[in-house]
């Protein structure tokens, strides 16, 4: 059966009570990964199980991520969970140590990624051509490409992204497990708003945003801080003349693109942003720049957006990724030139 075939009939199959409406939090899928995997120990092969096979698909996809691995023919399923913090370490056969950092719309942080790789390698003494380390990510993030780095022995560690994509593909076959039924239900609807080219721009949720902001690869200085799920802030200058942060934000809501001011010293005043306004008008040739009303503000000040809506769509309101992104690339443009001219000044 097509992966195509199973996200149309899965959209439908949403129409009636899923488990995961309920379940949304990241334990939730901890133990859902946990219950999959302990369906692939062999004990269960002789039961010719669906569930069995989905389980052996999983494992076979976490071994597949490693080239230089030779997946076993077999599986011994020893599982433990929280296990110094790490979400689910799955024991194969006794020999190999499959770190799993689940996570579902969160990112990594505290350095915890490194952490794990340490506590298996060093406190376990487990040899790194039998560690394996999956970065299980069923819902959106930003940025997916800080999944490696070194231990302070200068050992190498990598975490192998383990996508949506990844994920249907383990379920991509006929089901009689309820459980896993919905799973698979909700994996294809979370793949279908994630799917801002073949998106009606009127039904993109926060997850469709998250993805599109991420193809537009705008940088590592992303960053969506307080309201998440309202807009994202790139392009981050520190303006040492002026003592202020001058920044771009994409609304979600307006679907404009905002030029912005924030704290750095001196609280962003009236005279700042009228400054500031001015030559966003010097240098906004092809695009049409409003000015918003300001006022003095301790952290932050709007002092302009985009007068026209950024995403561009066709006749079907779909987005040209494309000619969207060029619309961008000229507000970064002219923020660039804006944050030259005020650095030349003396």
């Amino acid at each position: 059966m097509e992966e195509k075939n199973i996200i149309e009939q899965q959209r439908i199959k949403m129409q009636t009570p899923n488990l995961f409406t309920h379940a949304t939090k990241e334990l939730s899928q901890d133990a859902l990964i946990c219950y999959m995997l302990e369906w692939a120990d062999d004990k269960f092969k002789d039961s010719h199980s669906k569930s069995y096979k989905v389980g052996v698909r999983l494992l076979d996809g976490f071994f597949g991520k490693y080239e230089d691995i030779i997946k076993p023919r077999n599986y011994s399923i020893e599982i433990k969970k929280q296990f110094g913090d790490i979400d689910i370490l799955c024991i194969v056969n006794k020999k190999y140590h499959i770190i799993i950092e689940d996570k579902t719309n969160t990112s990594h942080h505290d350095n915890q990624l490194d952490k794990y790789y340490n506590l298996i390698s060093k406190d376990l003494n487990i040899d790194s051509e039998n560690i394996l380390c999956i970065y299980y990510k069923s819902g959106e993030e930003y940025n997916l490409s800080q999944l490696n780095g070194q231990t302070a022995t200068g050992i190498s560690w990598e975490y192998k992204l383990f996508s949506k994509d990844d994920i249907l593909d383990v379920l991509n076959m006929e089901l009689d497990n309820q459980i896993l039924i919905d799973y698979q239900c909700h994996i294809a609807n979370l793949a279908i708003e994630s799917n801002y080219k073949k998106l009606d721009i009127s039904d993109w949720t926060t997850n469709t945003w998250i993805s599109f902001v991420r193809d537009l690869k705008l940088g590592g200085n992303l960053t969506h801080g307080r309201g998440a799920n309202k807009g994202v802030y790139f392009q981050y200058t520190i303006i040492d003349n002026d003592k202020i942060g001058f920044y771009l934000r994409i609304s979600f809501e307006k679907r404009k693109i905002q030029f912005k001011l924030e704290n750095e010293g001196d609280e962003p005043t009236k005279e700042l942003g009228l400054k500031y306004f001015e030559l966003l008008d010097k240098y906004s040739k092809n695009i049409k720049i409003k000015k918003v009303k300001f006022s003095s503000s301790k952290q932050t000040m709007t002092i302009a957006e985009t007068d026209a809506i950024f995403l561009i769509v066709d006749d079907n309101n779909l987005i040209d990724f494309a000619k969207t992104k060029d619309f961008i690339a000229q507000t970064i443009k002219i923020h660039n030139s804006i944050v030259e001219n005020v650095n030349n000044q003396t």
